[in-house]
């Protein structure tokens, strides 16, 4: 993956629809709302394509919680996809495809739920590119740690050679979940397991890994229940880690520079190469319950910056449950966001643009149709010049 898009977990169940705008430099041009292009599932039973998007050049990979689809861009449009099933029926494959991950020739699917021969819950389908551009299955990941391992798959992130998978239920030898990231390495053949990645506190119910991100060998954690200072139950956390060679080192722990109780900073997770977004969708402002926010941080540093929130927020909207950054942009979505006050759900996003005085809202993007439950949002992804926004019950044609 050569852009960043937060890597979250899900365990909703989402149809989707995926929109398209493009725009100029992501440094200087304007943003346009107008739609360019709109992907739609090829078969009925990809009624929740774009649960989790990403992108690495000319390919686009939506997954679709039974499928996963693949697109190709050529003349700078969006062709037929192919679509990816199953390699074979197990059970717990409803959310098959919720996490996915392309980068090059490699494409990491995850089955969180999925039940797998050594007695573990979750894995990750490795597929590859032919020849030819169609993708072949090679191999399926599973947990180093099976007997400990129930979400294996949640959340996930590829970069060149180096995969990263999340258990944010994950138990360390015990009946309660903590959460766990397992690190991984293409060797040509297969990815050998690397290490494991933890919180500094391993508390119990942090859901550690229900997001991640990479780029250019640093990794940001997002541990979303994790308790702040007292008080502060569910206010979240996230965690950094830095790659040198085949080793990963923990450099810090961030949190929301005002700290919420329930907050759970970390819910979604995104970085670039000078910055790191980091969702609250639970936060509450101005109160209103469950608006959320986005956080803005600085890499060189990890120092927050700006947290940004709705001008007008809206009870359970949850503004940061996706986010997305690069160069001098941050994208969120707030998929429940209700227009007219009343619970639509019709959803939202938000683009912000960095200034000499700070980070400025660009472009408030809301779904073509309008139509209530398309929950416009769900998924995010600043890629290319292009917005690439999922709406999650979009009714498809």
């Amino acid at each position: 993956m050569t852009i960043a898009v937060a890597r979250r977990w899900c365990l909703f169940p989402f149809s989707l629809l995926a929109v398209l705008a493009s725009f100029g430099s992501p440094v200087r041009a304007q943003i346009p709302s107008e739609l360019q292009q709109q992907l739609f599932p090829t078969d009925s039973l990809g009624r929740q394509l774009g649960l989790d998007l990403d992108a690495d050049a000319d390919t686009l990979v939506g997954g679709g919680g039974s499928r996963v689809y693949v697109y190709a861009r050529a003349a700078g449009s969006w062709g037929d996809a192919q679509v990816i099933e199953p390699v074979s029926l197990v059970a717990g494959q409803n959310n098959w495809g919720c996490g996915v991950a392309v980068s090059g020739d490699l494409l990491a699917v995850g089955s969180q739920t999925e039940q797998n021969t050594n007695g573990g819950t979750g894995a990750v389908h490795i597929y590859q590119r032919q020849a030819g551009g169609n993708w072949a299955y090679q191999l399926t990941v599973v947990s180093p740690e099976p007997t400990d391992s129930t979400l294996f798959g949640a959340a996930l992130d590829l970069e060149g050679e180096h995969l990263v998978v999340s258990d944010p239920f994950h138990r360390f030898g015990g009946p309660f979940p903590q959460g766990a990231v397992f690190t991984f390495e293409w060797d040509g053949t297969e990815f050998k397991y690397q290490s494991k990645l933890d919180s500094t506190t391993e508390s119990l119910g942090d859901l550690f890994g229900a997001a991640v991100a990479l780029h250019d060998g640093w990794l940001v954690v997002g541990a979303p229940q994790e308790n702040g200072a007292p008080n502060l139950g569910d206010s979240g956390a996230a965690y950094v880690f830095q790659r040198t060679a085949a080793t990963w080192t923990p450099v810090t722990r961030i949190e929301a520079q005002i700290p919420q109780s329930g907050a759970q900073f970390g819910a979604a997770v995104a970085l670039a190469a000078e910055t790191a977004a980091i969702g609250s969708p639970a936060r509450t402002v101005n109160g209103q319950t469950l608006a959320g926010a986005l956080h803005v941080f600085a890499k060189k540093d990890w120092i927050e910056v700006a947290m940004l929130t709705s001008t007008d927020p809206i009870e359970q909207e949850q503004f940061g449950a996706s986010v997305s950054t690069s160069g001098n942009l941050v994208m969120a979505g707030r998929p429940n966001f209700s227009p007219t006050g009343i619970q639509t759900a019709r959803g939202g996003v938000r683009v912000y643009r960095r200034r000499h005085t700070g980070w400025q809202l660009a472009e408030d993007l809301a779904a073509p149709d309008g139509e209530n439950l398309d929950r416009f949002g769900r998924s995010v992804l600043i890629h290319d010049r292009q917005l690439i926004i999922g709406a999650a019950e979009d009714n498809v044609p």
